[in-house]
């Protein structure tokens, strides 16, 4: 609830039923995103350097045991993901699987495109666009079989195979269906609404209001070009959870979140009257 310049949030902590208002002056709602495999991004229980530690190396040994290797999602984290195993295990079998026309498609030019396409052939990673994936087995030792099938978004112009392919590989990295980490979070906009479309175990309310981010996104917040959630003045969203809203290319990298923390530190001194 707002009062005078800043507001409050009410959260409720895991595992409690009540909740405790928290004044603020400023809000920055850095929520971040989730991915199917927690190594990619923290976990909830990697709750600090020790135990993210030991997801890492659980992972890397898991890798290292492995010959075969598919990633699914063909944007930046899975193409890169796929060029850093190839780079260290030159004699594994590495396939790439991407719902869309191309990989990248919606985060590098073409020329960009066209060098990571020659690089991947050149060290025999296969790529399968135009498919989607779903898990059929998951054998004993750890293996994975993939069923492969043709998305809606297939190229005509593709050569034509049969409509199910299945893919036995020892490691599956799920890296694509990337969704803003708002399922713990609520926003109550000012018609009592609920911005993110979901429910959530830790409410926030937002004095002044805010606008959830546009149809067809995943869940987050629109924001204007200084990071301030549209509607509101001192409520700032960043990373994943923000959707730029004014002819901005929206990119999702951690570079770029850095970079929106720097606008959103300005910012806030600023309004504040802070040099």
């Amino acid at each position: 609830k707002g009062e005078g310049k800043g507001g409050a949030v009410s959260v409720r902590r895991r595992g409690s039923q009540e909740a405790e208002m928290i004044p603020y002056d400023f809000l920055v709602l850095g929520c971040g995103s989730s991915y199917c495999i927690d190594f990619v991004k923290a976990s909830f229980g990697d709750v600090d350097c020790a135990r993210r530690q030991v997801t890492w190396t659980q992972q890397a040994e898991r890798v290292q045991a492995a010959q075969s290797f598919l990633v699914v999602g063909g944007g930046p984290v899975g193409v890169e993901l796929a060029a850093e195993v190839r780079s260290h295990m030159p004699e594994a079998v590495v396939t790439i699987v991407e719902s869309k026309q191309e990989l990248c498609l919606d985060f590098a030019v073409e020329k960009t495109r066209k060098h990571l396409n020659s690089w991947l052939k050149s060290n025999d990673i296969e790529v399968i666009c135009s498919s989607r994936c779903s898990l059929v087995t998951k054998h004993s030792n750890g293996a994975h079989t993939v069923s492969v099938t043709r998305s809606k978004r297939a190229d005509p112009a593709a050569p034509p195979r049969s409509s199910e392919l299945l893919l036995l590989a020892d490691v599956v990295f799920w890296c694509g269906g990337m969704s803003s980490d708002t399922k713990r979070l609520q926003l109550q906009l000012g018609d009592g609404s609920n911005g993110t479309g979901q429910s959530a175990a830790e409410a926030v309310a937002v004095g002044d209001g805010c606008v959830p981010a546009p149809r067809g996104a995943t869940s987050g917040f629109r924001v204007r070009p200084s990071m301030q959630v549209a509607g509101s003045e001192r409520v700032f969203a960043l990373g994943d959870v923000a959707y730029l809203t004014e002819g901005v290319q929206d990119v999702k990298l951690g570079h770029a979140a850095e970079v929106q923390s720097r606008a959103v530190c300005d910012n806030v001194r600023r309004i504040a009257g802070v040099s």
